[in-house]
């Protein structure tokens, strides 16, 4: 008869189906966690980017996650976060400090936090428009000025002036240089007493105008 001829066949299928039916299951049941593990952090973090729009700089982005990806997102989003609060610090000290002194030192402090340098000078251009000043140089917490370090003047005009320096000069870009510091180059940016410091071969330098709105 069919019945017992198919009976074996019939019972491998019944077999093969009770199979599938429970990898089914588990695959639903996994992708329910795996939708969870993903859902739960980034929920979490959008609830806490929230305080960003409503300019809370304050809080911890970071979330407890397995997931790389969402965990670098957190860290970058909290970095973004510093940034804009230490933007908003400067701000207010801009518009709080009374003595030109302390207002210039908050100023180049914070930016050179900013970029994660190691110091920073700030110019002031002459009143003929032909050099630049360094009216404070510092390197961390060391003043240069007082341990006889400090930079030179920055000749704007001839041969000597830098065309990145006369690039953020003209057209207000910020300019980042990144090429052999030699003995003439040093020379024309004024850092010839910081040789030692920036060390030999290559170095970062970041040049930012400020510039005055009122004019």
């Amino acid at each position: 008869p069919d019945d017992e001829l198919f009976a074996e066949a019939y019972a491998m299928l019944g077999r093969q189906l009770v199979i599938a039916g429970i990898i089914l299951l588990a695959a639903l049941g996994l992708a329910y966690w795996a939708s969870g593990l993903l859902a739960r952090p980034l929920r979490e973090l959008a609830r806490k980017t929230r305080h960003i729009a409503a300019f809370d700089f304050t809080g911890d982005l970071r979330v407890p996650t397995r997931i790389a990806e969402i965990g670098r997102l957190a860290g970058a989003l909290q970095s973004m976060q510093g940034t804009i609060r230490q933007f908003v610090d400067i701000g207010h000290a801009l518009s709080t400090e009374t003595d030109l002194r302390r207002l210039l030192a908050r100023v180049l402090r914070e930016t050179t936090k900013l970029v994660e340098g190691d110091g920073g000078v700030l110019y002031l251009l002459s009143d003929d428009g032909k050099s630049l000043h360094p009216e404070l140089a510092l390197w961390g917490d060391r003043d240069l000025a007082e341990s006889g370090e400090a930079p030179m003047a920055i000749a704007l005009t001839g041969d000597r002036a830098p065309a990145e320096i006369d690039r953020v000069l003209q057209q207000g870009e910020v300019v980042a240089l990144r090429r052999h510091l030699d003995r003439d180059y040093l020379a024309a940016l004024g850092l010839t007493p910081l040789a030692g410091l920036l060390g030999q071969g290559r170095a970062g330098l970041i040049v930012a105008p400020l510039t005055d709105r009122q004019r």
